[in-house]
């Protein structure tokens, strides 16, 4: 495309540029050019400049030094061999002398295409508040980016935005380690715990972190199950999570007792966290429920030698289904046969059964071959199975399970549910990936919040059942009041199946006898308060043969002392963890029955959401009245004001003791600091206070220093060295 320019020999004009032309000095010269390639829309970059040379040349056509691989080929760059420039050099009278003007480019130029380049976006002042208001109130960068091109005409992008939200905040490793430091002090006093090892270079290499909500929670609920598992993806220096997650009985729902940071999935990390996760434990948990991962099961045999380890099912079922899809010259009716197979042995109701379904499947998979990602490449799945999974058939076939107190729990999708929700939480809170230190501090403050609004719902509502059944509905008024959520569903569940084969159970002198469906009859060791079933050792809470048995005895069905008191509601096991400060941890729990009403009724009143929204409302819209009228300068004045009336209140000074000196914004340290003391910009919508005010008594010597990045190794490259083996054995099965 060819630019027809006005020639003017005698002036210098701002919109024109001539062979010939003289320029007093660099600054004049320079912003010629730009107003020139601003009015024309020509893409101009400094190529060259020296004492005697200033060189323009079309960003196109600059070659680079390319650091592709050929990985990805359809990528493209600014190259194109442009050949347009602007060429001047500096004449004995010490003036710029335009040299040679080329102007005929080899590719498109016009308004829309000079909008895109990195030039034509930079910001003046309005757009630098803009963007600074936006960033500040929690807007999302593609919003950011949406009112900015509005408003001043220029093509922002969100990747624009990011580079922006880095040059206004940049990360300060030195503030972030001493608000870690005291953010881990300040769990520590209120009766959490936390302990840091590190390696031969002074690095973290695992950190484990339990809050006093945590801890207080998991021991009240007394889950015999604990699923361990570990998760990645949470902060950018990729430190991986591991989580001990149960099934708590008081919040109804999968909680963290503990958390733990490990730079690698070694031993020695696996060792550390165990051994503290024994210390805030009560009792041993009887139960760790894993997926197939050595170094996991050899930690946890070293630190809880009695407990059992077993294996998550749909681990197991993903496992063997990946190593059949391996099979060398079967078709997929075959490998759906062997697949069958599995399952039946899997599922096993008995030893005997187990074994006789064992034989079956080593029938199937006699002449069976295998891709087990050994040096062998190719076994036999015979021999696979008889060395790896039969000789630990104790930890996945579900007869040596039936008896153990799971909760319900075969699988590990409760600690993979709660990752889940972890890093959804983490992906609405950042817009990228925290650095460690903020990670710690948002995971732990997240769990300990919704610990704590899950009690406070549970202590305003009272759960109830209802039943056609009118002597089942009254069952469930009398135990709703004593009764967890938990318990009165297993209680409902029971009453149901009563009712239904009651017909078919018998009370004899060894125990509760019970005509099955298959035509079969069972004899259950039964008590008043206990059975043999497998629903009692699963749950350990009533079941239908106790129910025959204390109707047959003329008792009332319903009795706590046959529920575990897991399943109790007592005003000690919520009151204790939401007010950590004040109570102490080993009060004895308190029944219902045995509080006063009127003392009940005394109680702080807890909010519903509805009346939350309704409060923060008017505070919302005052801080939108206050930030549309005057500006974000004076809100940061106001709010840091309050906050040092609120310091003064909790020191015990007077409340106006030191005249505040209003703040400045016109720097980008004053923003800066601002977001970095808050920990991240979404958390609040303005700076807060100056970096060293807080308490030296919560600061430790310790120094935290965590890895840079660390390099994914393990899966990822496994799977690809997989996909890759995969595609050359198709490829000579098609030569073939």
């Amino acid at each position: 495309m060819t630019e027809q320019m006005s020639v003017n020999d005698n002036n210098v004009s701002e919109h024109t540029l001539n062979v010939g032309q003289h320029f007093n000095d660099y600054e004049q010269l320079s912003k010629t050019v730009n107003v020139f390639c601003k009015e024309h829309y020509h893409p101009f970059v400094i190529r060259t400049r020296s004492q005697k040379q200033v060189l323009y040349k079309c960003c196109h056509g600059i070659k680079q030094n390319s650091k592709c691989l050929g990985k990805r080929p359809n990528q493209h760059y600014y190259y194109k061999n442009c050949k347009a420039q602007i060429n001047f050099y500096k004449s004995k009278n010490e003036k710029w002398k335009l040299t040679k003007l080329l102007l005929n480019h080899n590719h498109t130029v016009g308004k829309e295409e000079y909008s895109n380049y990195g030039k034509a976006k930079i910001m003046n002042e309005n757009d630098y508040e803009t963007a600074t208001d936006l960033i500040l109130s929690s807007a999302k960068d593609g919003m950011v980016a949406a009112v900015l091109s509005k408003k001043s005409g220029k093509q922002f992008i969100r990747k624009d935005i990011q580079n922006f939200r880095n040059k206004l905040f940049p990360s300060c490793t030195e503030v972030d380690q001493n608000h870690l430091m005291e953010f881990l002090a300040e769990i520590e006093e209120n009766g959490g715990i936390y302990a840091i090892q590190k390696d031969a270079e002074e690095e973290v290499e695992s950190l484990f972190v339990a809050s006093s909500a945590m801890v207080l929670n998991y021991n009240k609920s007394q889950c015999p199950v604990i699923q361990i598992d570990v998760s990645f993806g949470f902060n950018v220096e990729n430190y991986k999570v591991l989580g001990f997650c149960y099934y708590s009985s008081i919040t109804d729902k999968s909680e963290f007792a503990a958390i733990g940071f490990i730079a690698k999935e070694t031993y020695s990390a696996f060792i550390h966290c165990m051994n503290e996760f024994k210390k805030i434990c009560k009792t041993h948990p009887s139960v760790f429920l894993i997926d197939k991962d050595f170094i996991e099961i050899k930690a946890i045999r070293d630190i809880f030698s009695s407990a059992t380890v077993l294996l998550c099912k749909f681990h197991v079922i993903k496992y063997i289904k990946r190593l059949v899809s391996t099979a060398y010259n079967k078709q997929i009716d075959e490998k759906n046969k062997i697949l069958d197979a599995f399952k039946k042995c899997l599922y096993a109701q008995s030893y005997k059964k187990y074994e006789e379904q064992k034989k079956k499947f080593l029938d199937i998979c006699k002449s069976v071959k295998v891709f087990a990602g050994t040096k062998d490449k190719y076994v036999t799945l015979e021999e696979q199975f008889l060395k790896n999974w039969d000789s630990c058939k104790e930890m996945w076939v579900h007869y040596f399970r039936k008896h153990l107190p799971l909760m319900g729990d075969t699988t590990t999708n409760r600690i993979e549910r709660s990752f889940w929700t972890l890093k959804q939480y983490i992906q609405t809170k950042y817009h990228s990936l925290p650095t460690i230190y903020l990670c710690i501090k948002e995971l732990i403050d997240f769990i300990d919040s919704r610990i704590k609004n899950k009690l406070a719902k549970n202590k305003q509502k009272v759960f109830k059942i209802m039943d056609n059944d009118n002597e089942i509905r009254k069952l469930l008024e009398v135990c709703s009041e004593v009764l967890t959520e938990t318990g009165m569903k297993l209680f409902h569940k029971q009453l149901k199946l009563f009712k239904t084969l009651e017909s078919k159970i018998k009370v004899m002198a060894n125990g509760i006898e019970e005509n099955l469906e298959t035509g079969i009859s069972k004899i259950y060791n039964t008590s008043l308060e206990a059975c043999s079933c497998t629903f009692w050792n699963s749950f350990s809470a009533p079941c239908r043969h106790i129910f025959m048995l204390r109707k047959y005895n003329n008792l009332d069905i319903f009795s706590k002392t046959c529920f575990h008191p897991r399943y109790i509601t007592s005003v000690g096991n919520t009151e204790s963890i939401m007010n950590m400060d004040i109570d102490d941890e080993d009060t004895n729990d308190v029944d219902i029955d045995d509080i006063d009403k009127d003392e009940f009724d005394g109680c702080q009143k807890v909010l519903s959401d509805r009346e939350k929204f309704n409060t923060a409302l008017t505070v919302t819209k005052n801080i939108a009245d206050i930030l549309s009228n005057y500006g974000t300068t004076t809100f940061n004045k106001y709010m840091n004001e309050l906050k040092l009336i609120e310091k003064n209140a909790r020191n015990g000074v007077s409340l106006f003791e030191n005249e505040y000196s209003e703040p400045t914004i016109s720097s980008i340290e004053f923003e800066t600091s601002n977001l970095v003391e808050a920990g991240s910009c979404q958390d609040s919508l303005v700076g807060t206070e100056s970096q060293n005010e807080s308490d030296t008594n919560h600061q430790s010597n310790e120094n935290l220093k965590f890895k840079t990045k660390i390099k994914s190794k393990g899966r990822p490259k496994r799977k690809t060295k997989q996909i890759q083996f995969y595609k050359k054995q198709i490829k000579t099965r098609n030569k073939k």
